[in-house]
């Protein structure tokens, strides 16, 4: 015989103590001191946390299995390590171990545009060979005239250091285009890319420029990112931010800390 809950409740009308029981549903109540009939309603359930083993007896469907973490975790890891080569190949950056990166040559690497991977052309190695591509007369300057100014770029990253880093073929990866339209405030961009055969090329769109003498200087910018250079501090620098700090009044030459980009590159 099951023992049943009880509880004291006043009357609403004579406040007397009245024994009733505990039910899940209202309950009808009467107070034999006065004769007034009232309804309880039934009290609130108190949350309880259920054990794990009675949730899934009550509950199989909707209880997540276990995922054994001593088999998973290894793919995990595995997983992990080989995404992170596979990025670090992909980049084309070689990281040496920690604590040898200097902070200049981190600011190289992380500035440095995702341009010709070292084992395709490596301009350290064998000259990138270029071209003239799409040329727009609209800007008031011949085909020669353009070429020269690219001839310009080239002397001043290759009598410096000494090396041929650009040979001029019809049939060159590196196209160099002269067009209009370019996006926002840049003066010219560069970007490499893989065509069909799967040889690793490039282009440099050149979109405008502050006269003749600011020509040069905005090939010979992008140039250096076509060498796998990214931008340096230095204000007076060909590899500065372009449109800041280099005086288009002054000779186009390679200041120190382009060559150091360059030396760090062919290192």
């Amino acid at each position: 015989m099951g023992i049943e809950r009880v509880q004291i409740i006043p009357c609403a009308r004579c406040r007397v103590g009245l024994r009733v029981p505990v039910r899940d549903a209202r309950l009808r109540v009467r107070c034999p001191k006065c004769d007034y009939r009232f309804e309880l309603a039934p009290p609130a359930r108190p949350l309880t946390v259920l054990p794990a083993a009675l949730a899934q007896a009550a509950h199989p469907a909707h209880t997540p299995r276990r995922l054994p973490w001593r088999r998973v975790a290894p793919a995990l890891t595995m997983a992990a390590a080989a995404l992170f080569t596979v990025s670090v190949l992909w980049l084309g950056l070689s990281v040496p171990p920690l604590g040898q990166l200097s902070v200049e040559r981190a600011e190289l690497l992380v500035g440095r545009p995702i341009g010709l991977p070292d084992d395709a052309i490596d301009p350290c190695v064998e000259p990138i060979t270029w071209q003239v591509g799409a040329f727009d007369g609209r800007f008031g300057l011949s085909r020669d005239e353009f070429e020269r100014a690219v001839h310009q770029a080239i002397a001043a990253w290759e009598l410096p250091t000494g090396r041929r880093l650009f040979q001029h073929d019809p049939r060159g990866r590196l196209s160099i285009h002269l067009v209009q339209g370019g996006p926002g405030h840049r003066k010219g961009v560069y970007q490499g890319y893989k065509n069909r055969d799967g040889l690793v090329g490039g282009d440099i769109e050149i979109y405008r420029f502050d006269g003749p003498r600011d020509l040069p200087l905005v090939i010979a910018h992008e140039l250096g990112h076509a060498l796998g250079l990214g931008h340096v501090r230095e204000r007076s620098a060909i590899m500065y931010r372009i449109g800041h700090g280099f005086d288009i009044d002054s000779p186009l030459r390679t200041q120190e800390a382009d060559l150091r980009a360059l030396e760090l590159r062919c290192s």
